[in-house]
């Protein structure tokens, strides 16, 4: 996703983009030149260990000629035998990936334009900065709003950074068509026009469409024939929901009013609308959400709580320390409302118990090592859940019969 960050209809079109790729030698020393840079070791955690561009071009050989998904897997295997963590690898690959070419192609526009080739390169990299700094998730103070830093953005605007950057992209991009500027690195007024208009097309729609069917895990189950229909469209409705939430919410303080209104609604009318089973506490949930700090740790309690009452039966048919018994869910929620990431840490283990399970098809458990659960997947329970649930149906079974006999009279 990150690589389209770097795409423009000038210098670095996909034409561009794609030549400089295909001079590999000169790519894999540019992107290992990004990868080393001071900027990128910050990024993820002060790691200082380099990587070689040689190392990288005789890494990639293996791969099939020019394919850019079997190079990234094998750059991705080398840089874990380092020591990297998956976060700060993943986020290093996508800017070094995409920004190899634009830096490349920035040199040689400012070299054409008469600069020398160590000011060009100088140049290229500023640039390179600011537009990563801009388009990628940033600490910087000045990638931050007036509301953001006030203590009631700090309470309601966490985890926005990136969102209000990208809000920020489409503002300027509108203002440019709008007022009939010409913005850099574009020389006339259509390229400028196209080149902000996709800016808004991209930033505010499309990213956002694929950040959330890969968190909801659509496109897992787009495809496959058995997925239930109403599976299919719930992940489309939370898709579509999560990029409108994601827009708004990137506005500022009123965006994030009007999305947990919007939320609450949409919320109070599906517990109408619903014969059984309603939740209550629903709408003061989507209430609690408008701050994301408060709302987390509302959601751990409740979600503690439907596990325990939902799935009492089960737990007392699992054994105390079965690692699948949903006693440990609940218990690690309530945990973690203090702060300390204990569901998240459960979650994890059960991830990697997937990921290794060879009954799972290999996409199945890759998409478990990569944070999905069987529940996004639409994959339902395991067999020693599977295995409980049926002992305490029989049981309670058992149990009415009993009773009812206990209640019949004698026949005299």
């Amino acid at each position: 996703m990150s690589i389209v960050n770097y795409i423009n209809f000038a210098d670095n079109n996909i034409f561009a983009a794609g030549k400089a790729f295909a001079n590999q030698k000169q790519y894999w020393a540019d992107w290992a030149f990004i990868f080393n840079s001071d900027m990128l070791k910050q990024r993820r955690g002060g790691i200082g260990t380099d990587i070689n561009g040689a190392e990288l071009a005789e890494a990639v050989k293996k791969a099939r000629p020019n394919n850019l998904f079997d190079q990234v897997a094998i750059i991705t295997g080398k840089l874990l035998k380092l020591g990297f963590l998956p976060t700060q690898i993943g986020d290093n690959i996508a800017i070094a990936t995409g920004g190899a070419t634009f830096y490349r192609n920035r040199i040689n526009k400012y070299i054409k334009d008469g600069m020398s080739k160590k000011e060009a390169e100088a140049a290229a990299f500023t640039d390179f900065q600011d537009l990563t700094q801009s388009t990628q998730q940033s600490s910087r103070p000045d990638m931050t709003s007036q509301q953001q830093r006030s203590w009631i953005g700090k309470f309601v605007l966490n985890f926005q950074n990136i969102t209000s950057q990208y809000n920020r992209v489409m503002k300027k991009a509108t203002s440019d068509i709008y007022n009939r500027r010409i913005t850099p690195p574009y020389t006339t007024q259509a390229q400028s026009d196209l080149g902000n208009l996709s800016k808004i097309l991209y930033y505010g729609g499309i990213q956002n469409v694929i950040f959330y069917s890969l968190q909801t895990a659509l496109f897992a189950v787009m495809f496959d024939e058995d997925e239930d229909e109403d599976q299919i469209l719930k992940k489309r409705e939370r898709v579509i929901q999560g990029s409108i939430d994601s827009i708004l919410r990137g506005t500022g303080i009123y965006g994030a009013v009007a999305s947990t209104l919007k939320n609450m609604i949409i919320k109070f009318n599906k517990q109408r609308e619903k014969g059984y089973n309603k939740d209550e506490s629903a709408v003061l949930m989507e209430a609690l959400n408008f701050s994301p700090i408060v709302g987390i740790r509302a959601r751990g309690i409740v979600n503690a709580e439907k596990t325990l009452n939902y799935n009492m039966p089960v737990i007392k048919e699992m054994e105390t320390f079965d690692i699948d018994n949903p006693m440990w869910s609940a218990v690690t929620n309530y945990v973690q409302v203090a702060g300390f990431p204990a569901n998240r840490l459960y979650q994890k283990t059960i991830n990697m118990r997937n990921a290794l399970n060879t009954d799972y098809t290999n996409f199945q458990r890759a998409l478990f090592f990569s944070g999905y659960t069987t529940w996004s997947l639409g994959l339902g329970d395991n067999e020693a859940i599977i295995e409980a649930k049926e002992k305490a149906k029989i049981n309670k079974k058992n149990k009415k019969k009993t009773k009812k006999k206990k209640k019949q009279v004698p026949f005299l």
